[in-house]
C-alpha cells in the first residue's frame, strides 16, 4: 500500500488478520456506550485532547469510539497512525510527530487537525491478531513514560474484553433466534397438521403463544473508576463499578472510605493505599470482599488490577481500578467440591 511512512504498512499476514477483525462483527456499526466510555477515559487518565478505538480493515480505519476528533467515522489506511501502530506488539509512541521525518508529510500533522502527540497500543485478539488500536491524541508534544506505556497498554486489553464480550452476546442472540426460528417452525409444521387432519373443522392456533422475540440485554461494561489522592476520592466510575459496587453516580468527588464503610477491618484500602506510595500495580484474584449491596453485606469474590497513573511531580496520583466480578464461578465451584 501506498503511503509516507517510507515502507511497506501492511502486514504479511494482513488477510488472517482482517479476517479475525471481521469475526468480532463490528466494523461500520454505530457508536457504543461501553466503548465510548473506555475511550473518553483513556483522555481523561493521560488527559490528551482526544481518543480512538480504532479497527484497520483492508483499505479504511474505522473509530468504533471517537472521543474529540469531530465527527469522523473512518479514514483511509494508508497514511493513518493507527495502521502503523497495528504493526507492533507494543505501543507506539510519537511524542512531537513534526520532528519525526517519516511524517514530515503526513495530513494529521501537516493539516487542521496539527497532530504533535500520538500513542496507539494495539488491540491484540486472544490468537495473536493485531485488529486496531486505542490510541490518544494531542496537539501540543509530551513525554510518554514506559509506566505510561504500561497503562496504555492494559486499557487496550480492557477494550478488547469489551470486544470479545460483544461477539459472545451476538453469539447468545443468534444462538437463541435460530431457536425461536425451529420453535415457530414447529408451531406452523402443527398447525399444518391438525388443518390436514381435520378438514371438517379446523383448528385454529391464531390465539397459541408463539415465542416472544429475544431481546437482547444491554451491552454489559467492564467495571472500570479512577481513585485520586491519599482520602482515594472516586474521580470517576462507570455504571458497571457502581453495579458491582451497590452504589449510584452520587458517591463521585467523594472518599472511598465514607461510601463504603464496610471496607474498615478489611485489607482492601491499606493494599490501595500501598499502591499510591510504591507505584507498583496490584493483581487480585478470586479475592473476598464483604460489600454492601441492596442493603445488605454479601461476600463477593472479583479478578481486579490496582494500577497505578497520573503522577504529576511528587503528588500522590492516582489509581485506576479494573474489576471482574466472579462470585458465581468461586460459589458453584466451592459446591461442587463437597
Amino acid at each position: 500500500m501506498e503511503n509516507m511512512f517510507g515502507f511497506n504498512s501492511i502486514p504479511d499476514n494482513d488477510s488472517q488478520r482482517v479476517e479475525a477483525l471481521r469475526r468480532y462483527k463490528i466494523i461500520g456499526t454505530p457508536p457504543e456506550k461501553g466503548f465510548d466510555n473506555l475511550a473518553r477515559l483513556a483522555a481523561g487518565v493521560f488527559r490528551t485532547s482526544s481518543a480512538l478505538i480504532s479497527l484497520v480493515d483492508t483499505a479504511e480505519v474505522y473509530f468504533k469510539a471517537n472521543i474529540g476528533m469531530g465527527n469522523f467515522q473512518s479514514a483511509a489506511r494508508g497514511d493513518n497512525l493507527c495502521a502503523l501502530a497495528v504493526l507492533d506488539s507494543e505501543v507506539t509512541v510519537f511524542e512531537d510527530a513534526s520532528k519525526d521525518p517519516a511524517l514530515a508529510s503526513n495530513p494529521d500533522v501537516t493539516g487542521d487537525l496539527h497532530l504533535r502527540f500520538y500513542a496507539g497500543a494495539p488491540l491484540i485478539t486472544h490468537d495473536g491478531f493485531h485488529i486496531g488500536t486505542l490510541c490518544i491524541i494531542d496537539q501540543v508534544p509530551r513525554k510518554f513514560t514506559t509506566a505510561d506505556r504500561d497503562v496504555l497498554k492494559n486499557l487496550a486489553m480492557v477494550v478488547m474484553d469489551e470486544i470479545e464480550l460483544r461477539l459472545s452476546i451476538i453469539k447468545e442472540v443468534d444462538r437463541r433466534q435460530d431457536h425461536i426460528q425451529e420453535t415457530t417452525a414447529g408451531y406452523a409444521q402443527l398447525r399444518k397438521k391438525i388443518e390436514i387432519s381435520i378438514p371438517a373443522s379446523p383448528v385454529s392456533l391464531a390465539s397459541a403463544e408463539e415465542p416472544e422475540k429475544f431481546k437482547p440485554a444491554a451491552q454489559p461494561l467492564t467495571a472500570v473508576g479512577i481513585l485520586t489522592g491519599k482520602n482515594l476520592i472516586i474521580e470517576s466510575a462507570n455504571e458497571k463499578i457502581l453495579e458491582l459496587w451497590g452504589r449510584t453516580a452520587d458517591v463521585i468527588s467523594k472518599p472511598l472510605h465514607l461510601v463504603m464503610p464496610e471496607l474498615a477491618g478489611q485489607p482492601y484500602i491499606q493494599i490501595l493505599t500501598d499502591v499510591l506510595e510504591t507505584r507498583k500495580p496490584f493483581y487480585g484474584n478470586e479475592e473476598k470482599i464483604a460489600l454492601v449491596r441492596n442493603g445488605t453485606l454479601e461476600d463477593c469474590y472479583f479478578n481486579f488490577v490496582y494500577q497505578p497513573i497520573k503522577y504529576f511531580n511528587d503528588s500522590a496520583g492516582s489509581i485506576m481500578v479494573v474489576a471482574t466480578e466472579v462470585t458465581a464461578e468461586v460459589l458453584k465451584r466451592g459446591k461442587a467440591a463437597y
